[in-house]
């Protein structure tokens, strides 16, 4: 009978951790890597980013609605466009800190085509708890690194950009998962592949897109300063 009770209650936990890390990882992700930065004429240009996307945690019938913001600095070296974003994840009403992100990429420029960019970014989220205080689900992000593989096809048209995006997001995630009520506590790290397709435009110094990420809407908006 022990036993029996052992495994129904190692079954509820993986259940409670598999359906936790899919309905938060893919979003995540997203929220943290952010949109594509277009090619750009000038050799270095700088900006900030908003990413919106809200997401279910799975428990409680909560969903999260929770903006990110960042910082980028772009530069045109060659066919490589490389940048470096910096944000945070703010605080919300589930989770226990606002936390800040890190992305790194580049966009290449292919020879055989002006009208077409590939990008590749990493972007890694710094230890997040989600549900802090919770008795029976409370879960603790301590690795959350992401990949942003993207294919994009752009027209220029004078100051108006309109575009099309389409992209993988695998995420490696690790940590924790507890359930203080009886003091059990089971480590978890999982691979989770994240897709994205959208379109958007920019205009003049603006750029507005929208996009599925997962089946779930996103939308981003970048001002280049």
């Amino acid at each position: 009978m022990n036993i029996i009770l052992l495994l129904l209650t190692f079954a509820q936990t993986q259940s409670a951790v598999d359906k936790f890390l899919d309905n938060t990882a893919p979003y995540l992700g997203y929220l943290i890597s952010g949109s594509e930065i277009l090619p750009n004429a000038k050799s270095i240009n700088f900006g900030i980013e908003g990413n919106y996307l809200d997401y279910e945690l799975g428990h409680y019938n909560t969903v999260v609605h929770i903006p990110t913001l960042n910082g980028y600095l772009a530069f045109k070296s060659g066919n490589f466009d490389p940048y470096l974003k910096l944000g945070v994840y703010p605080k919300t009403n589930v989770t226990n800190k606002t936390v800040p992100f890190f992305t790194v990429g580049s966009n290449l420029r292919p020879k055989f085509s002006t009208a077409v960019v590939f990008h590749f970014g990493y972007s890694t989220l710094m230890p997040l708890e989600y549900l802090p205080g919770d008795l029976y689900y409370n879960y603790h992000y301590t690795q959350f690194h992401t990949l942003n593989l993207s294919l994009i096809g752009f027209k220029k048209i004078s100051s108006f950009v309109p575009f099309l995006v389409v992209g993988l997001m695998p995420s490696y995630v690790a940590g924790k998962f507890r359930v203080a009520i009886n003091r059990t506590e089971e480590d978890f790290n999982r691979f989770i592949l994240g897709w994205h397709i959208g379109f958007g435009f920019k205009l003049f110094f603006v750029k507005l897109n929208a996009e599925l990420v997962n089946r779930r809407l996103a939308a981003s908006t970048m001002i280049n300063l």
